[in-house]
């Protein structure tokens, strides 16, 4: 599996739940403890009301849940057949990109954005967001910024984060090491101790001439690297750019 660098915006129930047993499952989240339970008992719903969009869309939410995106799609899909709604696109776009089926993916994030244009509808920013990321990941740098730039714009509580993690990362990807710093004082503190995002904005320090600065970062994040991180032998290049520099300035 791909490695993700966000996580995407989480996927809402697709419509108002038709009866009360519906009521009383949906939203509920699928885990090893209950699965067999809420399982069984949209597969029953579904027996009695097979035209209930929501019964699918309530089931392939739970298989996603559990990391099973084949059925997931496969329950998505046919919830779709029922109704098109904009929060079941999302989680089929969702969905397929965990199968890494990306032009998939984006595609149908392009379909939820068509549903709404009011730019302050939740599924249309999560579908925006999640698009953002999509685009991002595959390397299409252009279009990812094109989209967190109208987000931004609309500085709406919900993607504020989102926008700014995502500003940072396309920041890291440009070598502008003046903006990987902006980026990173206005990201929340559960963010900023993320590994990855701790480490570019050490290296940004490091290319900015902020060694003091960059020093305890880098000795943090030597504390916590194992030998199987992606990120050990970048760790430890960057440390040994910076003590000389530390021993230099301890000399003088």
């Amino acid at each position: 599996m791909k490695y993700l660098p966000f996580l995407f915006l989480a996927i809402a129930c697709a419509q108002a739940p038709t009866n009360k047993k519906t009521i009383a499952l949906s939203g509920l989240t699928c885990n090893e403890d209950n699965k067999g339970q809420v399982i069984g008992a949209f597969r029953t719903q579904i027996m009695e009301n097979p035209e209930s969009a929501v019964n699918l869309y309530e089931l392939g939410r739970c298989y996603y849940q559990m990391k099973d995106f084949a059925r997931a799609l496969y329950y998505f899909d046919q919830s779709l057949t029922k109704k098109v709604v904009k929060q079941t696109l999302n989680a089929k776009a969702n969905t397929l990109f965990q199968l890494e089926r990306y032009e998939a993916s984006l595609k149908t994030f392009d379909q939820s954005l068509k549903i709404t244009s009011d730019p302050n509808d939740r599924d249309h920013l999560v579908a925006k967001v999640n698009m953002a990321k999509s685009y991002y990941i595959v390397g299409d740098y252009d279009k990812a910024e094109t989209l967190w730039k109208e987000l931004q714009k609309s500085e709406n509580e919900l993607t504020r984060y989102e926008v700014v993690e995502g500003l940072y990362l396309l920041s890291v990807q440009k070598n502008d090491y003046k903006k990987v710093e902006t980026y990173y004082d206005l990201l929340p503190n559960n963010l900023k101790v993320r590994f990855d995002l701790k480490f570019h904005f050490a290296y940004a320090l490091v290319e900015l001439g902020q060694v003091d600065r960059a020093i305890p970062l880098i000795m943090e994040l030597k504390q916590e690297v194992t030998l199987e991180n992606v990120y050990f032998s970048r760790i430890l290049s960057l440390e040994k750019k910076v003590l000389p520099e530390r021993s230099i300035a301890g000399n003088e």
